[in-house]
């Protein structure tokens, strides 16, 4: 249990600090008026994720006899629910856009909703890692995910700081 600990610990750590060095960064490629976009917006989608929060997951953990049929069925609802949620941000971005009367929440909702859809496609197999109390292929996995993020989204905040807000939500 420890040592599980020590790894989620250093986990969050790191990725904390991939996060900071990733904003300093945006900080300046984008214009201050950009950041003041993310938060609205992701805090819409974080209304949303709630309705999906079904722990699904968790009980993948628990389930005694999980068999791989159980980690397909989480895979397709994932997906299904993540690809409805990037459809449901699709059809708001533009009703969001005029109520807060700023036209650059569209194309920020759409690179949101693309997220969203990507998102889907995680594999869910890293639930077995929690499972099986293998914390540092988690680990592993999770902060390699962070500096992926990280390194697709710096070049595309360079070369899209033009025409592509928003991009310090992804």
């Amino acid at each position: 249990m420890a040592k599980g600990a020590a790894w989620m610990t250093t986990f969050r750590i790191i990725d904390h600090c991939i996060g900071m060095v990733s904003t300093a960064i945006l900080a300046r490629l984008l214009v201050p008026a950009d950041f003041g976009l993310v938060p609205p917006a992701t805090s819409m989608i974080a209304v949303l994720e709630v309705l999906g929060a079904f722990g699904l997951e968790t009980a993948l953990v628990q389930h005694v006899n999980v068999s791989r049929q159980h980690f397909d069925s989480v895979w397709t609802f994932n997906l299904l629910f993540r690809m409805s949620l990037g459809v449901v941000v699709i059809a708001l971005a533009w009703p969001i856009a005029i109520f807060y009367r700023d036209p650059r929440f569209f194309p920020c909702l759409l690179v949101l909703a693309l997220r969203q859809a990507i998102q889907g496609l995680e594999n869910v197999g890293i639930v077995a890692f929690r499972k099986e109390l293998t914390f540092d292929k988690e680990f592993k996995f999770l902060v390699t995910k962070g500096m992926s993020r990280t390194v697709l989204v710096i070049p595309l905040a360079y070369f899209l700081r033009d025409t592509g807000r928003c991009l310090g939500a992804v």
